[in-house]
């Protein structure tokens, strides 16, 4: 029987007696029969008598026995998750009787975490756990290692004591909208119970980082100024963050400076930087920019007035600490909800912390006259007129400008 949605985790082991334990009976899953083609180039013309006493029966081909865990197995401890070891009581998978040939009591857990389909393998004993994923080689392990099909690491083998098992992520591709939703209700009625499951990680502050090596990259966002931006997952707490890789050597630290010191609601959150890769760590925002969003589905009328309000408090808090964005435009929103309706700010490259610019940048179509007109350069109101200028089409198919607290602001001006 092939996993069904409840399914989160399988164990393959060559070492049967983890099958025989009563503890782990409620995991088993018998050998199943292997589902396959017959020969479709071979024609035979001898004919079988099955009544002969030499005739050979049918061989029965079956998958090796292994280990399921559902989501309605909850853990006996949803502070650690299900636990792996050689203590009856407090384990959840039973590795050994005992720690006579290695394994300890509580030698590791295997966590849930909040993106739908990443684990945290977490070592709980002082020797450590050897683990291998994407590396070739063995690694002893001392803290923990995210794994999960959704981070591109669908396969995590663990050697402990006599014993070697490979964990696995079922292949939930033909469900998927219904895995994530069960996944989504588990790990929030497990959080319930302890403090936030994210806060149980290894800690990942703002820092510097070497992020090529403790980030695993499984995808590309985009392109911002002056770089790619990819999707990347912490190799340690599983957390998923958007890397900016530059393409020069100069604009990373400006650009990390500014995020540094900014911190808002409706605007992206810097994590990390690392200058010598000129790598950018970022908060990772679940969904599309503005501009995919609209050509989907427009705003109603109300979700309009949120998204104005929205921008103009991020702008606000832009210029009140001196900031000026210098290049918004619907490329550079990113709508991370709908329901209800949550913006952020993104792409921080060129934007200025002076009073006054005379550089020419920006996107054309949404730059304000004086930075291509003034010779006095400009200030933190062209940012004013580059909200204004991103036409936001409404449900009636007109376009809608982000004029909410802004044509008061415009009025005096002679290009209105």
């Amino acid at each position: 029987m092939a996993p069904g949605v409840d399914c989160i985790l399988e164990i393959h082991s060559k070492q049967d007696r983890i099958l025989e334990y009563g503890e782990n009976r409620q995991f088993v899953v018998d050998g199943e029969a292997l589902s396959f083609e017959s020969d479709p180039f071979h024609e035979s013309t001898v004919s079988y008598d099955h009544t002969r006493r030499d005739c050979t029966p049918a061989p029965q081909f079956t998958h090796q026995g292994l280990l399921r865990i559902a989501m309605s197995s909850k853990p006996k401890d949803a502070h650690l998750g299900w636990v792996f070891g050689s203590h009856r009581i407090v384990c959840d998978v039973l590795l050994d009787e005992n720690s006579r040939r290695g394994i300890s009591a509580k030698q590791l857990a295997v966590r849930m975490q909040k993106e739908p389909g990443v684990f945290l393998i977490v070592n709980l004993s002082r020797h450590g756990t050897l683990m291998r994923s994407l590396d070739p080689a063995l690694t002893l392990i001392k803290s923990q290692r995210a794994f999960g099909t959704s981070i591109g690491i669908k396969e995590m083998t663990i050697h402990v004591g006599d014993l070697a098992m490979e964990l696995s992520c079922p292949d939930h591709s033909t469900h998927l909208e219904e895995f994530e939703a069960h996944w989504s209700r588990l790990y929030a009625e497990l959080s319930h119970q302890v403090p936030p499951l994210s806060s149980l990680a290894v800690s990942a502050g703002p820092s510097t980082t070497h992020a090529s090596i403790e980030y695993h990259f499984n995808g590309e966002l985009g392109r911002g100024h002056g770089g790619q931006v990819y999707r990347a997952v912490n190799r340690v707490t599983g957390e998923v963050y958007a890397v900016k890789k530059y393409w020069g050597s100069k604009d990373v630290r400006k650009e990390a400076a500014l995020l540094s010191v900014i911190h808002h609601n409706h605007i992206v959150r810097f994590h990390s930087f690392n200058e010598a890769a000129n790598e950018l760590v970022l908060e990772y925002i679940r969904g599309p920019t503005l501009r995919d969003e609209q050509a989907t589905l427009r705003f109603t009328m109300l979700e309009l007035k949120v998204f104005s309000k929205q921008s103009l408090d991020a702008l606000s808090y832009l210029h009140t600490k001196g900031i000026t964005h210098r290049d918004l435009k619907l490329d550079n929103v990113v709508v991370q909800s709908r329901s209800p309706l949550h913006i952020k700010f993104v792409d921080f490259n060129v934007s200025s912390d002076l009073a006054l610019m005379k550089t020419y940048v920006g996107t054309q179509r949404y730059m304000a006259p004086e930075i291509a007109e003034s010779p006095g350069g400009y200030d933190c109101k062209a940012d004013v007129w580059s909200a204004n200028s991103m036409d936001v089409p409404s449900p009636s198919s007109d376009t809608y400008f982000v004029r909410t607290r802004v044509i008061v602001l415009l009025r005096n001006r002679r290009s209105v």
